[in-house]
């Protein structure tokens, strides 16, 4: 069994590769809601209900790359690639909730804006990550 390495993941938005993205992160929930009635036997149950995501990545400040991808409030359709092929990846509309800044000036690490973003659409997973649950 060959196992996969992040190394060669990406963030595409709108299509367009994002260049120094250096990590992303992507919760996929279900508020199920918790119930009991006279036909459950007086057990809990659970249906699901709403879904939603949401997420974060990290870009590195690039001095020769311009201005940073998305500001608070920006939306784009964002493709999350888990490798190089470009078919495995989890695609949906999202919507940027923070861009969190920061820079290393103890020990001079790169410059980074961590986004905070959730979706707007329903989250589809593409190839290897394709869900087999319903």
């Amino acid at each position: 069994m060959a196992y996969l390495s992040g190394k060669n993941g990406t963030l595409k938005l709108g299509g367009n590769a994002v260049a120094h993205i250096r990590n992303w992160t992507i919760d996929d929930t279900s508020n199920n809601p918790t119930f009991a009635t006279n036909a459950t036997s007086c057990a809990k149950t659970r249906i699901a209900g709403v879904k939603d995501s949401t997420g974060t990545f990290e870009y590195v400040i690039d001095d020769g790359a311009g201005s940073v991808p998305l500001v608070s409030g920006s939306t784009a359709t964002a493709q999350f690639h888990i490798d190089g092929t470009d078919s495995n990846y989890y695609e949906c509309g999202i919507i940027i909730d923070s861009a969190g800044n920061g820079a290393d000036i103890n020990d001079g690490g790169e410059v980074v804006v961590t986004y905070n973003w959730g979706g707007t659409s329903v989250l589809q997973y593409n190839g290897l990550v394709t869900a087999s649950g319903s």
